[in-house]
């Protein structure tokens, strides 16, 4: 490899790349469950992928208790699971929001809800009706089985709408879709028109995977930085090899 060659390699190496995916992965072991009280629980970890964020995420419910845990559904291994027993009312309402910390932005954002049903069937709710509602400017949501869950976009809604869906189901799993820059992903989590009151409410959330892009490190220069200084050393090393030469 030649000086010039070498110059353009290293050079290379100084220019950031592409930005990958950064991944909320409730299995990574960093992950800490911290129940504030009966109604409100926080999530605490660090994200996997291209960059290592402390992440938290709160949890809390008005007019029911809350549970949470990390059991199979959805057809997933060990997805966050959030459950409102009884007693609940049509004023039940589960909240979500998960941010990073210094509050960085995330876009390009995308995971799925689970296990949005209701039993026993259409139009006879009597034990529950899940709704789910994103509250992200900009979302859009795919029902994985429209037969099983109503999505109604122009308001990023979700409906359990025929039956209840197994754990290894992925029927009642809805995909969602968040392109615009965002400091907080949430969602709304509560009964659904007809909903009976008669059990408990369960749905989970899969990893949330995104793209990222801290600031750097206050005592780091700025990679555009190191380009600059790194083309004129390699201008004038070149230079100086062509004027040996002449």
């Amino acid at each position: 490899m030649n000086r010039l060659s070498a110059c353009l390699f290293a050079l290379g190496l100084l220019v950031p790349g592409a930005r990958a995916t950064t991944v909320i992965d409730w299995e990574d072991p960093s992950v800490i469950v911290t129940t504030i009280n009966s109604r409100h629980v926080r999530v605490t970890g660090f994200t996997t992928g291209d960059h290592h964020l402390r992440f938290t995420v709160d949890i809390s419910t008005v007019n029911a208790l809350l549970n949470v845990s990390f059991n199979p559904t959805g057809g997933e291994n060990a997805p966050l699971n959030m459950n409102m027993p009884t007693p609940r009312n049509s004023l039940t309402l589960l909240t979500l929001t998960a941010s990073l910390e210094g509050g960085v932005a995330m876009e390009n954002i995308a995971y799925a809800i689970l296990d949005i049903d209701g039993s026993p069937s259409l139009g006879n709710f009597r034990d529950w009706r899940d709704r789910v509602t994103i509250t992200n400017a900009g979302a859009t949501l795919s029902a994985v089985n429209s037969n099983y869950v109503q999505v109604t976009g122009l308001v990023a809604t979700a409906t359990g709408r025929n039956g209840n869906i197994g754990t290894t189901s992925t029927n009642g799993n809805v995909n969602v879709s968040i392109p615009n820059p965002t400091a907080t992903i949430g969602f709304l989590y509560g009964p659904g028109p007809g909903d009976r009151f008669n059990s408990n409410q369960l749905i989970a959330i899969s990893k949330i995977r995104f793209t990222a892009n801290p600031p750097p490190p206050t005592n780091t220069p700025e990679p555009v930085t190191w380009l600059s200084v790194g083309v004129v050393l390699c201008g004038l090393g070149w230079r100086a090899r062509r004027r040996g030469a002449s």
